[in-house]
C-alpha cells in the first residue's frame, strides 16, 4: 500500500512538470502578449510628443523668419539677403522634420532624399545665379562667394548619394547621417548669428553718426 501510494505521487510530481513544461512558454506568449498594448501606446505617445515638438520648432522658425522680413519692411537691408535665405533653409528643413515625426521608420529615408535633393536644387539655382548676375554686371558676386556657392553645389550632390543608401544601411548609419546633419544646420545657424551681430553694429554705428 505504502509502494502504490509513492507511485502515485511520483506520477503527480511528473505530470505537474510536464504541465509546467508545456504551460510556460504559453505563459511567456500570453505575458509578451499582455505587454504589447503598452508599449504600443508608449511608442504612440512618444510619436505624438516628436510631432509636437517639431511642430512647435517650426512655429518658432518661422516666426523668426516673419520677424525679420518685417524689419527689412521697415527699413530695406536692415538683415542681408544670405541671413534671409539661411532662415528660409531653415523653415524649409523644419518642415520637413515634421513630415518626418509623422511618418513610421520605413519612410525616413525617401524623406533624407527628398530633403536633400531639394537642397541640391537649391544651391545649384543659387550658384546659377551668381553665375548670371556675374555676366551681366561682373563683379556682383566675389569669387569667394562663387566659389563657396560651387563648394556648396558639390557637397549637396555627395549628400543626396548618401541619403539615397540609407535605405540599405543600418539604424545606426541613419543615425549618424542626421548627426551629420545637424551638426552642419548648427554650423550655419553660428554664421548667420555672427552676421546678424556683425549688421547691428554695423546699424548702430550707423545711428550714431
Amino acid at each position: 500500500m505504502r509502494k502504490l501510494h509513492w507511485i502515485f505521487l511520483g506520477g503527480l510530481v511528473v505530470c505537474a512538470c510536464m504541465w509546467g513544461q508545456l504551460d510556460s512558454p504559453l505563459w511567456g506568449q500570453q505575458k509578451a502578449e499582455a505587454s504589447k498594448p503598452d508599449a504600443t501606446a508608449a511608442t504612440d505617445e512618444g510619436r505624438i510628443i516628436d510631432i509636437r515638438y517639431a511642430e512647435a520648432y517650426l512655429a518658432l522658425m518661422e516666426a523668426t523668419l516673419a520677424r525679420y522680413d518685417e524689419a527689412n519692411r521697415n527699413a530695406p537691408n536692415t538683415v542681408r539677403g544670405t541671413v534671409i535665405q539661411g532662415l528660409q533653409d531653415a523653415v524649409r528643413k523644419a518642415r520637413e522634420r515634421v513630415e518626418m515625426a509623422k511618418t513610421d521608420d520605413a519612410g525616413d529615408s525617401k524623406i533624407y532624399v527628398t530633403s536633400a535633393e531639394a537642397d541640391l536644387r537649391l544651391r545649384e539655382d543659387l550658384f546659377r545665379r551668381a553665375e548670371a548676375a556675374n555676366a551681366r554686371s561682373p563683379g556682383a558676386f566675389s569669387a569667394g562667394e562663387v566659389a563657396r556657392l560651387k563648394a556648396h553645389v558639390e557637397l549637396c550632390k555627395v549628400r543626396v548619394e548618401k541619403a539615397r543608401r540609407l535605405v540599405s544601411e543600418s539604424p545606426l548609419y541613419n543615425v549618424r547621417y542626421e548627426l551629420e546633419i545637424l551638426r552642419e544646420d548648427l554650423q550655419e545657424v553660428q554664421l548667420y548669428i555672427a552676421l546678424l551681430r556683425r549688421n547691428k553694429r554695423g546699424s548702430d554705428s550707423r545711428i550714431h553718426r
